[in-house]
């Protein structure tokens, strides 16, 4: 079972049958219904510590805390639970994940940024914005964190089944 960031802003949980296969013979077979019950638990209990690990967004903001989900591809020899953000620019999901450091905000489109100061009905315009950077609230990489000793504790388990069936002869 493989477990840690596929790509930036997502997370995923893969089990690969292939090196079973070779090493197990039919003992596989019954295997399988285990790793594929455990790789489905852990992946729930992975998204879970994502949404957890999710700041609230600010009001009038899509909130990204309700937009994580969890996909799951059955292929010939493995399996994957991936875990990702559906949040429309998921350079803002990295920027949540990886946080910024300070750095000056420009129009693109106008001469002018204009936005309304958070909280309050005033409108600001300006030119530009001294952004004075964003905290990494790392929403994967601490639920990977967090969930690594619970993986390797099922991982121990299923291999502790497969000695129970093993020494049953079957």
């Amino acid at each position: 079972m493989k477990f840690g960031s596929k790509m930036k802003g997502a997370t995923f949980i893969e089990i690969d049958y292939a090196l079973w296969w070779k090493k197990s013979g039919a003992l596989l077979n019954k295997l399988i219904p285990f790793a594929r019950v455990t790789a489905r638990s852990v992946a729930t209990k992975v998204l879970e510590r994502v949404e957890y690990h999710t700041p609230e967004t600010w009001e009038g903001r899509t909130d990204i805390k309700d937009l994580w989900e969890m996909s799951h591809k059955k292929l010939k020899t493995r399996e994957e639970f991936i875990i990702k953000n559906l949040y429309p620019d998921q350079q803002i999901i990295i920027w949540f994940e990886e946080g910024t450091k300070a750095h000056d905000i420009y129009p693109k489109n106008s001469p002018w940024l204009h936005f309304n100061l958070r909280g309050t009905d005033k409108w600001i315009r300006t030119d530009h914005v001294s952004h004075p950077g964003t905290v990494a609230h790392e929403m994967i990489g601490k639920s990977e964190r967090e969930m690594q000793p619970v993986i390797d504790s099922y991982v121990r388990k299923t291999f502790a089944q497969a000695q129970k069936i093993m020494d049953m002869g079957r």
